[in-house]
């Protein structure tokens, strides 16, 4: 049901990398899926996090994080004492943070993680032309009763012309029913 957000990540990854690649994340092991959040935390693709960029999850992950959480972050994770941390140090210090977890809550925090860092990099006004773009189907510029019945059946498959119609009533200020 949410392969469309796939679809949607993929088109906008800032980074130009495969988020999920080429094979399907159930394939994937916890190490792989590890060095697929570490990419996602290295904003400028040098293989290594420094402090603004773990300053920057740890702000979306924990709205109350500060610029002494992700120093003290880092300190934990860098092992050779460089103020940076390499795809390994990552590796070895998530591992060990994460290796009491079940499959389930594992994946719960790799989940949050990654929706964390890939949007953090938009605007509200960007994450917003963007879920409309893709809600746009058929890509005239206008949210039309059938977009939005299609997009309220994937959130709820009840969801029928009725509701669409009122959700168009609602947002339409202009009165000309799009």
């Amino acid at each position: 049901p949410l392969l469309w957000l796939a679809e949607w990540l993929e088109a906008n990854n800032p980074n130009n990398q495969y988020i999920l690649g080429p094979r399907n994340w159930t394939d994937l092991s916890r190490e792989e899926k590890l060095e697929l959040c570490f990419k996602h935390l290295d904003r400028d693709s040098s293989g290594y996090l420094t402090q603004n960029e773990l300053l920057a999850i740890a702000s979306k992950l924990n709205p109350v994080a500060d610029v002494a959480e992700a120093k003290k972050t880092l300190d934990f994770m860098d092992s050779n004492g460089d103020n940076q941390v390499s795809l390994s140090e990552y590796l070895e210090a998530m591992g060990f943070l994460l290796s009491t977890l079940d499959s389930e809550q594992f994946e719960a925090k790799i989940h949050e993680m990654l929706a964390a860092t890939h949007l953090s990099y938009f605007s509200r006004e960007e994450k917003v032309m963007m879920a409309f773009r893709h809600l746009d189907v058929n890509n005239n510029g206008l949210l039309e009763l059938d977009e939005l019945i299609l997009l309220g059946q994937k959130l709820n498959p009840k969801t029928d012309e009725e509701a669409a119609r009122k959700t168009i009533h609602m947002m339409d200020l202009d009165g000309d029913h799009q």
